[in-house]
């Protein structure tokens, strides 16, 4: 009776949108071109302008150039916030801004702290045998979409990814390949094909992300991000 019912809950379960997810992208894109340029430019400006410092803090080294690096790895995660909360806003129909690439300055240290411990956990996985890498980069991979999207704190959104993720684990690692070959497509294309595929993939990732979340029961945060 058991497998009965595990077969017919398998069944009744709907497939990754991966092509529907990829032409949503697309199709954002399309309208949105010279505004998701202009935030991709932005980005590439500010992270350019820390990397410059930190090159020149090389030679000086001990306090200054560790100071650098963080304030580089800070601009990072405040971009990768935002951008995910564009993604979000362009999949929820909702007016987006150039603001809203650096207005996730309350939940950044959270956003973090997340990102620290999802990369320690994967790159510890790949370590062993590369595969247990590879599933937890599958399991943990909308741990920051949870922190944006929901508030949660750094542990919650990694459980949340978790159990966002069951019972879709082989499509998501095919989805992921899906977007690594398209990235791979803009990189020869003399690089400047990033500029349409990394938002592409972005919007992409964010149909996934609430096409899951819609689907799993929302459970109130256990430690919200202030």
């Amino acid at each position: 009776m058991r497998n009965e019912v595990t077969m017919t809950t398998n069944e009744q379960r709907p497939s990754l949108p991966m092509g529907e997810a990829i032409h949503f992208g697309w199709e954002i894109f399309k309208k949105e071109t010279g505004f998701l340029l202009g935030v991709q430019i932005a980005a590439l400006f500010a992270e350019g302008v820390v990397a410059l410092g930190s090159s020149w803090m090389e030679e000086v080294g001990g306090f200054h150039e560790w100071a650098m690096s963080l304030a580089y790895f800070v601009v990072t995660m405040i971009i990768q916030s935002g951008a995910i909360k564009i993604a979000l806003k362009y999949r929820d129909r909702e007016k987006v801004e150039f603001a809203n690439l650096f207005d996730s300055f309350n939940i950044l240290p959270v956003f973090m702290v997340c990102s620290v411990i999802t990369a320690i956990a994967v790159g510890f996985g790949t370590l062993c045998l590369v595969i247990p890498g590879i599933v937890l980069a599958v399991k943990f991979w909308f741990s920051g979409f949870a922190v944006v999207d929901e508030k949660r704190g750094p542990i919650d959104a990694i459980r949340r990814s978790y159990h966002l993720t069951n019972g879709y684990g082989l499509e998501l690692f095919l989805f992921g390949m899906l977007l690594f070959g398209i990235n791979l497509l803009g990189l020869l294309c003399l690089g400047i094909g990033v500029f349409v595929s990394l938002p592409v993939s972005y919007l992409a990732t964010a149909h996934i992300y609430r096409f899951l979340a819609t689907r799993s029961p929302k459970s109130p945060p256990a430690s919200a991000a202030s």
